[in-house]
């Protein structure tokens, strides 16, 4: 009997052990068909993350969020910190990876190899897209339940989005300063295509030394960049140098505007503006000087105007 009574106990702890194992499956199986069902409703704002242009991008953050904020509050799944931020965090590896093939598309020269007027708009349409993302999380964030997203969580979250940015906002100045000094060497003025050739084989050598410059690896690019910077710098100095030597051999105001004329392109090009808008000040500082001493000579002499000789 008690053999038979201690067989009857082990039978309903194994099957307590089972119904509770059965629960917990079909628990776990509930929880998944749940999960697939609200990453189905996240997948046509996140489609554009894989395929899609900078600008459809930028067009799917804020329902990509309102859906977020969604899957968040509903499922048992995403609720919790760590794996909210790491759905977070693939979303955002996502959006590098195709931000980085619209900037470099396949077939395409690399950034740096490319025309500045063409590089210049994605990579400001790049650097929007990220900066629209983070305000879409960070007010994801405070619509959730306090602490599910913290600042800590945030942190780690914009990471590499911040390393990306960072990143663009290099190439944009590189790009941004070949464009000037490519206007610069259009400009039919002496010594000026020289300094354009100059730039030009500074921003070669940059290039050459860095072909994938978007890859997060890619660290030596600082160094690089800022070396890059005190060239520029050097060629700047060499052009302020120039122009003051040339408004110095300027004989009259006459001669000054003339040259200034021949250099407006330069304000355009954003080249030694500050420079450039200083000279102007002169300019028209002396040309009203001439203006007074014009209508002084012409008071002096406005009753008796003095005659060419030889006219009657």
């Amino acid at each position: 009997v008690g053999v038979v009574a201690a067989a009857g106990d082990a039978h309903r702890g194994l099957a307590n052990s089972w119904r509770e194992l059965s629960f917990a499956l079909t628990d776990a199986a509930n929880e998944a068909k749940d999960n697939v069902k609200y990453l189905t409703t996240l997948e046509p704002s996140l489609r554009p993350l894989y395929d899609g242009s900078l600008q459809r991008m930028a067009e799917a953050i804020n329902p990509l969020a309102d859906q977020l904020r969604l899957v968040a509050s509903v499922s048992r799944h995403y609720n919790t910190t760590e794996r909210l931020a790491n759905l977070l965090h693939r979303v955002v590896e996502q959006l590098v990876k195709n931000a980085r093939a619209n900037l470099e598309p396949f077939g395409a020269p690399r950034l740096l190899h490319q025309k500045a007027a063409e590089a210049l708009p994605r990579l400001g349409q790049a650097h929007a897209l990220g900066a629209a993302f983070q305000t879409a999380v960070r007010r994801l964030a405070a619509e959730l339940p306090p602490g599910l997203l913290g600042p800590a969580e945030l942190d780690a979250l914009f990471a590499p989005l911040e390393l990306f940015e960072h990143r663009l906002e290099q190439l944009t100045t590189v790009l941004s300063t070949a464009r000037q000094f490519d206007e610069l060497g259009a400009m039919r003025v002496d010594g000026l295509a020289e300094l354009a050739a100059l730039f030009r084989a500074a921003l070669r050598v940059l290039a050459d030394r860095h072909d994938r410059v978007l890859d997060p690896g890619a660290t030596r690019f600082e160094l690089d960049y800022y070396h890059f910077l005190i060239v520029v710098r050097n060629l700047e100095s060499t052009l302020q140098s120039y122009i003051n030597a040339r408004f110095d051999n300027c004989r009259n105001t006459e001669a000054a505007l003339r040259l200034l004329s021949q250099l407006a392109q330069l304000l355009r090009a954003g080249v030694v503006r500050d420079d450039l808008g200083s000279k102007l000040g002169v300019i028209f500082a002396s040309y009203a000087l001439d203006l007074e001493e014009t209508q002084a000579l012409y008071e002096r002499h406005k009753h008796r105007p003095p005659v060419p000789p030889g006219r009657p």
